[in-house]
């Protein structure tokens, strides 16, 4: 089984008419890992962070992409996508994040994992956003707004399934990524909700704008990349 891997901005943004003619159109058993996605990997700057890639990945046909929310479930990610019978699109980051899984937690292509419940919202988040939303979960807990979190992490099949239940039982959704606005997690749940469930909706990510060099945690934060920003996103979506 062929697994490639590189940067992400330059595994997908480089070689993309090389993924899509010589993988994806012939449906080739070939395994992608893209490292250093986002803006968390800090100081290298704009040039080497991937925050076009899950768009550009998830408009080839047949490709499944997925993107963990920590090394638990990055390692069972990997082992899924050896085990699946096609091209693969494996999105990880460089920082450390907070562990979020056990040992023995569940990790299927294309169900998402309900992390906490609640019912005045829904997050819907992936990568190392799953961490960020649970934080805002309990910030959100001590105004007595209780939410639930989905770890979306495959976006390509995307757990509609989990969107429609989310949509029906809690009323708003607000989605949160660490990728552009355009084309990623949020456009895919948005997509769905439109044709399915109809609700008020609001979204965390990096915006339309490129990032630039310095310390990981300070671009989440300049670029909106934080608990406080889903807190504030989700009482946005409350008073719709």
């Amino acid at each position: 089984i062929p697994v490639v891997s590189s940067f992400a901005c330059f595994l997908i943004c480089n070689a993309f008419d090389q993924i899509r003619m010589s993988i994806a159109y012939p449906k080739m058993n070939v395994k992608m890992v893209g490292s250093h996605a986002g803006i968390s990997i800090g100081e290298d700057g704009a040039s080497q962070m991937g925050i076009e890639d899950v768009a550009l990945s998830t408009a080839l046909p047949h490709v499944v992409t997925i993107v963990p929310a920590d090394a638990v479930s990055a390692g069972k990610a990997t082992r899924a996508m050896l085990e699946h019978n096609g091209p693969v699109y494996l999105r990880c980051g460089r920082i450390e994040v907070p562990e979020v899984y056990g040992a023995d937690a569940p990790f299927t292509i294309g169900k998402a994992n309900t992390l906490k419940d609640g019912k005045d919202a829904t997050i819907i988040a992936n990568g190392l956003m799953v961490g960020i939303a649970l934080d805002a979960a309990a910030l959100l807990a001590k105004e007595g707004v209780t939410v639930r979190v989905l770890d979306m992490h495959t976006v390509k099949p995307v757990d509609e399934e989990a969107i429609v239940a989310a949509a029906k039982e809690t009323g708003r959704i607000v989605v949160a990524e660490e990728h552009l606005m355009a084309g990623g997690l949020g456009s895919i749940v948005a997509s769905v909700v439109a044709r399915t469930t109809p609700v008020p909706m609001e979204f965390v990510n990096v915006g339309d704008t490129y990032g630039e060099s310095g310390d990981p945690m300070g671009l989440l934060e300049k670029y909106g990349l934080t608990a406080e920003a889903i807190v504030g996103a989700v009482k946005k979506v409350r008073s719709r």
